[in-house]
């Protein structure tokens, strides 16, 4: 039976994508990531300074290129300051990387696989939470997909009689497109993660042509080289020029403590803007089974049960029919192999490898057994987003379950005047939701609110502190407020 163009699988990609988009506009900012790049986006629409993300007022963010930045500010222009306006550009740039991925994949492997392939992409946890994140990884994802798109189209090419080798045949006008959308997402990312962009497409390509070395004439011939370096380079250098001579010392700490010192030193202390992630040696691996849920499972049941029936050649004959597999295997296990003795990690490091994950995945799934149960395993992918989705409506009946100072801060502005200050540290979602205005104040900062006596103040304190603040605390607070973590205490005016 053919296999239609539209099908379940794709209506569930669908619906879950509109889940994704629903869940965006609901859910809170999280402490500490997505308020930290929301803020800086706000900070950039705000003061209409479009070459230097700024980490705070007066401090510059040299931790990451601007493109996730450009596109927050840029929909906060359009849709004001919120959470979905911050989202929305790396919900569409995900859109933009399955579209990108459905077409190729239609087209070098088939409709069944490409809408496996889609699915499964799209449900994967880290795939999902990624969906309208406010991050620079969603970005990052789409200029990898676009490369591994790009290599896929332009290095299939079916020989025919007029031609005695793969590598002589013509290029077709699509073919020279994908191309040219192979440098653009180069050009994606290195805006949106930096030069380690070059490294995660450009090593998976390079053991590709080291086991099939008749291929280097087919990839030297497929891309315009020299027109498509110079679009890069056009897209790219302008910026990190400007960003150096606009903030001096922005390439070394970005290339030098960014790109090696991160990664080489697992308790590196020179991060200007956080703390390392410090974990052993191989857990990127365990990131990795995490990461690809709820699919995995299924696959190796399949597989077992292929093994079992002892109808394991069915499996061997589907990757051997199965166009630029090693190229495919190469790019799935690259992020996985090249962060394995890194310890300073985290599990969206594995990203870029989840499109040739999926895209593996779907191989193996329609030789699972004709049971009755198995026109309904595409439901699977509904999983995740309906557990977020259960979620955000369990924070909407009770907030106190997200780590984010939204309500608090909320709860203050609407009591009318009154300063706003946070007891030692303030998290990042203070600092969005109040729009900088919430302060952060110690203990020779609290006698100096001892001293105003006739004006109203607040002051947030973190329950993990509030023994210590305790024995500074100034006379006539009173408790008004209390979420997850912060107490909310008011000081009005002595009569």
């Amino acid at each position: 039976m053919k296999t239609p163009q539209f099908s379940r699988k794709d209506s569930i990609t669908l619906v879950l994508m509109l889940l994704a988009l629903v869940i965006i506009t609901f859910m809170p900012f999280q402490d500490t990531s997505e308020p930290r790049y929301a803020e800086i986006a706000r900070l950039m629409y705000n003061s209409g300074d479009w070459i230097t993300p700024w980490f705070e007022p007066g401090k510059p963010f040299w931790g990451k290129p601007p493109l996730s930045f450009w596109a927050a500010a840029a929909s906060m222009h359009i849709f004001g300051v919120n959470e979905f306006a911050a989202r929305f550009p790396s919900w569409l740039s995900m859109v933009l990387s399955l579209c990108a991925t459905r077409y190729v994949f239609v087209r070098v492997y088939g409709i069944e696989t490409a809408q496996w392939s889609v699915l499964i992409y799209a449900s994967m946890i880290l795939v999902f939470v990624n969906i309208g994140a406010v991050l620079t990884d969603p970005f990052l994802a789409l200029g990898t997909t676009l490369v591994f798109c790009s290599f896929i189209v332009c290095m299939r090419q079916e020989p025919d009689l007029t031609h005695k080798s793969v590598s002589a045949l013509p290029q077709s006008p699509s073919s020279r497109l994908w191309a040219y959308l192979g440098f653009i997402g180069l050009a994606i990312g290195l805006l949106a993660k930096g030069p380690l962009t070059v490294v995660l497409v450009g090593a998976p390509i390079a053991v590709y042509l080291a086991w099939h070395k008749d291929r280097w004439s087919c990839f030297m011939r497929a891309y315009p080289w020299l027109q498509g370096l110079l679009l890069v380079a056009v897209l790219v250098l302008p910026w990190y020029i400007l960003a150096e001579i606009k903030t001096p010392g922005f390439l070394h700490y970005f290339i030098v403590g960014e790109h090696f010192l991160r990664f080489v030193d697992p308790g590196w202390q020179g991060d200007l803007y956080g703390t390392a992630h410090q974990q052993a040696y191989g857990t990127i691996w365990l990131n990795a089974l995490v990461a690809s849920l709820p699919w995995w499972p299924v696959v190796v049941l399949v597989l077992v049960w292929r093994w079992r029936q002892g109808d394991w050649a069915s499996v061997r004959d589907a990757f051997r029919a199965f166009p630029l597999f090693s190229f495919v295997f190469s790019w799935a296990l690259f992020c996985g192999v090249f962060f394995t003795f890194s310890g300073n990690i985290l599990w969206t490091y594995l990203l870029p490898s989840m499109v040739a994950v999926a895209l593996i995945f779907a191989r193996v799934l329609p030789l699972m057994p004709s049971f009755k149960w198995q026109e309904n395993v595409p439901y699977l992918a509904l999983l995740v987003p309906s557990l977020f989705v259960v979620i955000v409506a369990l924070g909407a009946v009770y907030p106190n379950i997200w780590r984010t100072e939204k309500h608090l801060v909320t709860f203050a502005q609407n009591q009318g005047q009154g300063e706003l200050y946070y007891y030692k540290e303030q998290p990042f979602s203070a600092r969005f939701y109040s729009e900088e205005e919430a302060k952060t104040v110690d203990d020779f900062g609290l006698s100096s609110l001892h001293q105003r006596s006739d004006t109203n103040w607040y002051i947030a304190v973190s329950k993990k502190a509030i023994e210590e603040f305790n024995q500074y605390k100034p006379e006539g607070l009173s408790l008004v407020f209390e979420n997850k973590r912060y107490y909310l205490f008011k000081h009005s005016p002595t009569i």
